[in-house]
This record gives C-alpha cells, structure tokens and sequence, in this order.
C-alpha cells in the first residue's frame, strides 16, 4: 500500500507550490480581503482586530513573522498559503482512511478494485478541493477563512483517524483542537456536534477519556485569555479595548456584527439560495456535483453514521451562510467544501468500481477511468489560475501609500469604509508611513473604545462626544487646526452643510465654504 506521508506530504507540497506562485504580494481588496489590512496591521503592532478578535490567528500570525520574507502583510499571506495547503493534505487522508476502511471491510467491492484506488480518489477530491476558486482565493490573501479550513479538515480528519485506528485517548488532543479552532472563527461550532458524536460512538470511548477531554478543550479556549493581555498596552488597532468584562464579552461575542446574523430579508432568500448552488457548482466546475451526491449516497448506505452526520452538517453550515446577511458570507460556505470533497472521494470510488464491472473487470477499463480522475484537478488548476493569480495586485497598499504621501503634516483623513481604512491603518501603523497623520472612521466615532485608542495616538484630534459623534462635528471641531481628506468608494464625497470637496489624487481635500 502506498505510503500515507506521501499522500500528505506531496497534497501539501503540491497546493503550497501553487497558492505561493499566485500569493499576493501585501493587503488586497481582491477575493473579499477588505479586512487584510485590519489583521496585518493587528499582528503588526500587537494589537486586536475586529471581532472576535481572532487570537488563534493573532498567536499563529506572531510566528509567521519572524519569516524573513516581505512585509507583515505578505507573511500572513504565507500562513493561509500555508493553511490551505495543509487543509487539502488533510481532506485526502480523510478522503483515504474512510475509503481504505470500507475496502478492508470488503463492503461491495469489485474483485478488480486495486490498493491504489482509495489513494487516488482521494488525491483527486482533495486536489479538486485545493483548485476550486473559492478555497484558493482564500490561500493567497490574509485572512482568517484558510486557516478555518485547516481546522474543520483536521477535526473531521481526526474523528474518522480516532475511530478508525481504536485511539480514543486521541479525543483529547481533538477537544484541543476544537477549542483552539474556536479562537480563529466562532462559525466552527457548526462541526462540533459531528466531532462529538461521532468521537462518543467510538469503540473504547470512556468517561475517563471524557473527562480528560473536557479540560483540553477549555485549555484551547483559554486562548482568548490573550486578548486583554493585547488590549492593555493599548496598541493602535485596538477593537473594544476589551481590558474589562463587559468590553471583553462585546468583542468576542461579536455584538457588533449580531444584526447581520438570520438577518436577510425573505424576499431575497430565493436569490441568495441560487448564489448558494451556483457557488457549490462552480467550485468543482459541476462535475462535482453528482458526483458528490452519488459519494454521499453511498456513505450513507455503508457507513449511516458518517453519511448522515455530514449531510447534516453540510446543511447547518449552508443555513447559516444563507442567512447572514453580508456581501462576503459566502466564505462561510469552505468548511461545507470540505464534506462535499469528501463525498466526491467516494464518488469517484464508485464510478471505477461501476465502470469496471461493466467491462468485465477489465483492468484497462479501469485505468482509463483513473486516467481521467486525474484530468479532473488539472483542469481546474487551469482554468482558475489566472484569476487567482494575485502576485502583482498592488491597489490596496498603492492607495494607502499615496494618499498618505499626499497630505500636509498632521493632516486628519476621513474614511467611510473598510477597504480604505484598513488599507491606511497597515501603511500607517504596520509600514510606520506618515505615523503624523491621523486617521479616522466616523462610523466608529459612537464607541467609547474608539475614542480612547484615537486620543492614545493623536492627542491633538479634538472630537465629538461619543454619544453625539458625526462628521459634521468632526469637521468643525479640527477645521482650524488641520487639513482635512476625505477616502469614500461612492461617486462622491457626503453633501455637508459649510464644506466643499476637491478631488485631490485618490482623496477629497475638504475646506470650510465661505460665509
């Protein structure tokens, strides 16, 4: 039988080679990376990002940093780069052990069914996985979604491992795990009952085991202990200052996002279901479809436990994708990528075995049939390739870097959106350019925690009571003492009463009107 580690090790050496010729040189606004500059300038200064605050990812981000290679922001591109590579490696061991298991338990097998067969659908499913669009255009960019990958594959990996190999003391090292994966993207709870149930069905599974899991897995969660160790030094990129109980519960509870959870109007529901399937379609260039399901039909005949617990899953993920209600939900939807790779592994399985036996057993038939198995990630390698090819995206960071470069001494710049002020808080606070000026969102401007990190920085802004807090009284309040920029993605800059806007580059330089 071949070799597991060459499975693992070529998957992962494979998909790195690739994601590392297509990653993207710093912070992007490509493949929904608005917040790139929000983490990279986080990591770069110590400081806490939006929430949750992502302190698995911040922890992991310290460690890649000491990569001598680019700047904070390419180094973080080299750990979802990383990730990736490392989730696809371990979806073809998922892929393989649960196949390798129902060949060894001669389940209706064709007597021409080969060793190899189990180690190359799952090559294949996890290749497929690897090049499908929305997986790659995670492995490129900083993010915290490839990383979320890596988790959902490992605890579905180490379930099928555990039951499999009859190693339940593993259960407390995947109770780890689950709390550690907690502290990059609360959406992996969706995995946990799956884990769980599955772990507790295992053979040698004891109350013992149990109670030993139980403390491993608050050792995980414990990570998030790390945040108001950030939050007290007070770094620049300080979401919630979450030095207290109550700032801390805001942040990590992500109270500031809960409106958009469930939130999408009926109406839209069809429309959104539609994006939903045609995403899926897309990602294994529709082949994977039926064939995906066929995989998921035969699961559930041989092994029930596994077919409809992921089914199950698979749907609670894509319920809760479907109902948040955000442009870039859709990224919610790679955990849900991991089992459909699954059941496409025991598709193709299926497919040779049926081919064959229409032969007669022929071996040529069947390598024919695997011929055209590898054909399949090959071709979506590329077809998606150029698209996914970020090496000379430059717009983010050559936006901040200009409009910095542009502004007097001192200068106050105004910005209205994540894309922009994220962008100019990594050049700013990460590059250390143009630490002189301030920079500000007013849509922030009505939390407390704002108004704290924005005087530890600019002692000089004056600003509007949190409670009262526009930009029209920004304006006023720092109009004789500054000059004033204003970055907005709209056709142009807000009609305010007394101000006039003059495009100036990439930025509109704002002057109080004549009386």
């Amino acid at each position: 039988m071949l070799n597991q580690r060459v499975l693992f090790f070529g998957i992962a050496g494979l998909t790195f080679t690739v994601f590392l010729s297509t990653l993207a040189p710093s912070i992007t606004w490509r493949h929904s990376g608005a917040d790139s500059g929000d983490l990279a300038a986080a990591v770069a200064v110590k400081g806490v990002p939006h929430p949750p605050g992502y302190p698995t990812y911040l922890w992991l981000g310290d460690l890649f940093q000491l990569i001598p290679l680019g700047d904070p922001a390419y180094r973080l591109n080299l750990l979802s780069a990383t990730s990736a590579a490392l989730a696809a490696a371990l979806v073809a061991l998922l892929v393989y052990y649960s196949l390798s298991s129902l060949a060894q338990a001669g389940e209706a097998l064709s007597p021409t069914t080969g060793r190899t067969l189990p180690w190359l659908c799952a090559a294949v499913a996890a290749l497929s996985l690897a090049f499908s669009d929305l997986f790659w255009s995670q492995a490129t960019i900083t993010e915290v979604y490839a990383l979320h990958t890596l988790f959902a594959a490992g605890l579905l990996y180490g379930r099928q491992r555990v039951r499999l190999k009859n190693a339940a003391w593993l259960g407390p090292l995947l109770a780890l795990v689950m709390g550690l994966s907690a502290g990059n993207h609360l959406s992996i709870v969706l995995l946990w009952p799956f884990v769980g149930l599955g772990l507790m069905h295992k053979a040698g599974w004891s109350w013992r085991l149990a109670a030993l899991s139980l403390p491993a897995f608050f050792l995980g969660l414990a990570i998030y202990a790390t945040i108001p160790l950030r939050a007290a030094a007070l770094p620049p990129v300080n979401w919630g200052v979450a030095t207290d109980w109550s700032s801390f519960r805001w942040l990590v509870s992500g109270e500031l996002y809960r409106q958009y959870l469930f939130s999408l109007p009926l109406e839209l529901l069809p429309a959104r279901l539609a994006a939903e399937l045609r995403l899926l379609g897309q990602a294994f260039l529709w082949w994977g479809l039926p064939v995906g399901l066929l995989g998921l039909e035969r699961m559930i005949r041989h092994r029930p436990l596994d077919g409809w617990g992921s089914l199950l899953t698979f749907s609670l993920i894509s319920i809760y994708t479907l109902g948040y209600d955000t442009t870039d939900s859709y990224v919610y939807l790679l955990p849900a990528l991991v089992l459909f790779a699954w059941w496409i592994g025991w598709g193709l399985y299926d497919i040779e075995q049926t081919v064959t036996e229409q032969f007669g057993g022929r071996k040529r038939a069947g390598r024919w049939v695997r011929l055209a198995f590898l054909l399949l990630p090959l071709m979506a390698l590329g077809l998606n390739y150029p698209q996914q090819n970020l090496r000379s995206d430059t717009e983010a960071l050559d936006f901040a870097r200009q409009s910095l470069d542009q502004v007097e001494p001192r200068a106050i710049i105004i910005t209205d959106n994540d894309l922009h002020t994220f962008s100019l808080w990594y050049a700013s606070y990460a590059l250390h350019q143009r630490p002189d000026v301030a920079i500000i969102n007013p849509n922030l401007l009505p939390h407390a925690w704002y108004h704290r990190t924005l005087r530890q920085h600019y002692p000089h802004l004056q600003l509007p009571a949190p409670a009262f807090g526009s930009l029209p009284a920004l304006l006023d309040l720092n109009r004789e003492s500054a000059s004033l920029y204003y970055a907005t993605l709209a056709a142009s800059p807000p009609d305010i009463q007394g101000y006039t806007f003059s495009p100036v580059n990439s930025l509109y330089q704002a002057t109080a009107s004549a009386e």
